[in-house]
């Protein structure tokens, strides 16, 4: 009978290391599963990603950020449990020995004993269950830890690869848009004004400030002219100087002046228009009308 009561004993004397021992020999290593292939590393090279990819791509990260909290929160509630079974385990030893003490001192029945022994191997069996859970958990977190990672590098790199597509396009859009702007126009416009009757007509008509009114004609019939090859471009054109130079050269073709002095005067105007390189980087970079 006391061999049996000092074998029981002594499998009380089981420390937390030798629980963790006991959970090593159960469980083993916990291998880490191979890494899920993403959406970035299977994409051929020359395969441009889109908007809709980086939102799935985003999703994925998120989700992996959602099961990685999760299983943190996993984690803390079974290292509490685990601290606290091991108090109530050390308590238990601590009972047992004065239970022990009692029964050999004065040959009291062991029923209680054997209860409490029973209860102390039961509380022991839960907490290895408890560390095989425990590094079950450690391990997937692992595993989640480093698909996190992964996802998010390749998300940072779908995303650079996307804006310098993007900044491709633009570039490509900005040289069509200059070969669009080599334009060469010829035109005729009519002017009346009056001028005093006592001014001949070829005085009144250099004295018409016609520089302005020049300037406004030949924006207006350029952009006219851009509008019907610029309908590709996928945004409205709002023509900025500072895109392009403009030559311009005029004659009056043909001029008249009535005795009450109304001056009416038709204007033949050439002009020649090419791209600014500086400009058009500029416009470039705009991400909304250029």
């Amino acid at each position: 009978m006391l061999s049996a009561l000092f074998a029981g004993v002594l499998s009380l004397g089981v420390s937390g290391s030798g629980v963790a021992a006991d959970v090593a020999q159960a469980a083993g290593d916990t291998p880490v599963g191979p890494q899920a292939g993403s959406m970035d590393s299977k994409r051929p090279a020359n395969d441009e990603p889109s908007a809709e990819d980086i939102e799935l791509l985003a999703d994925e990260v998120a989700a992996h950020v959602q099961r990685k909290q999760e299983l943190d929160n996993r984690l803390d509630s079974q290292q509490a449990s685990q601290d606290s079974l091991r108090l109530r385990l050390k308590e238990s030893r601590n009972n047992i020995r004065i239970e022990l003490d009692e029964v050999l001192q004065s040959s009291a029945p062991r029923t209680r004993l054997d209860n409490m022994l029973e209860r102390h191997e039961a509380a022991r069996e839960e907490e290895i269950r408890l560390a095989e859970a425990l590094e079950e958990t450690r391990a997937e977190l692992a595993r989640e830890q480093l698909q996190l990672v992964q996802k998010q590098r390749d998300l940072e790199r779908m995303k650079a690869r996307y804006a310098s597509q993007q900044r491709e396009k633009e570039l490509r859009k900005v040289q069509e848009l200059a070969r669009q702007l080599e334009r060469r126009l010829q035109f005729c416009e009519t002017i009346s004004f009056k001028c005093p009757s006592s001014k001949s007509l070829g005085k009144c008509l250099g004295e018409y400030p016609l520089e302005a009114s020049i300037q406004g004609w030949v924006e207006e019939h350029y952009k006219a002219e851009l509008d019907k090859h610029l309908e590709g471009y996928g945004k409205p054109v709002q023509l900025s100087p500072d895109w392009y130079t403009t030559r311009v050269t005029h004659e009056f073709t043909e001029a008249s002046m009535t005795l009450q002095g109304t001056v009416t005067a038709d204007v033949d105007v050439c002009s020649g228009q090419a791209a600014q390189d500086d400009g058009l980087c500029d416009a470039g970079g705009d991400s909304g009308t250029v």
